[in-house]
């Protein structure tokens, strides 16, 4: 089950300044317990070195997207072009 919530904060003269939404997820304590017995049978993965090259370049890919100097000021990119 989901639970979302928002939180409206004013300043000292009632000015709205921001509002923060948050979401939660409530679940069963038994499902839970469930889901963890199973957590033995989870064998961890096994990549490539091809595999891993093409997860860097699609990571690298994605954050010069979200940093392009279009899309954020280059000044708050970690990125240097």
């Amino acid at each position: 089950m989901f639970e979302r919530g928002d939180s409206t904060y004013v300043n000292q003269t009632g000015e709205f300044i921001a509002k923060q939404r948050s979401t939660a997820i409530r679940y069963l304590v038994e499902n839970a317990m469930e889901l963890r017995s199973m957590a033995d049978e989870t064998a961890e993965p096994e990549w490539t070195d091809e595999q891993l090259d093409a997860l860097a370049r699609e990571k690298l890919a994605s954050a010069r997207t979200r940093c392009h100097p279009t899309i954020v000021a280059p000044a708050r990119c970690a990125l240097r072009w």
